[in-house]
């Protein structure tokens, strides 16, 4: 699928399914990067992680709780 902004596509899906799925657990959280990286091609890595990262850290520093 093409899109203008991966970056924010990717983080967009990654929130939702965190919350869709209540992942809390850093297990999970791994496990859905890493599923984020075997469904998508190789080009679209770095902005993957990059989207992660992100999303890692705003979880992290949130005083509200995103889940």
């Amino acid at each position: 699928k093409y899109s203008h902004n991966p970056y924010q596509d990717f983080r967009d899906s990654m929130l939702e399914m965190i919350r869709e799925k209540g992942l809390q657990q850093w297990c999970d959280l791994e496990e859905l990067l890493f599923c984020y990286l075997s469904l998508n091609s190789p080009e679209h890595h770095e902005v993957i992680k990059q989207s992660f990262s992100d999303v890692w850290q705003d979880l992290g520093s949130s005083s509200a709780r995103l889940v």
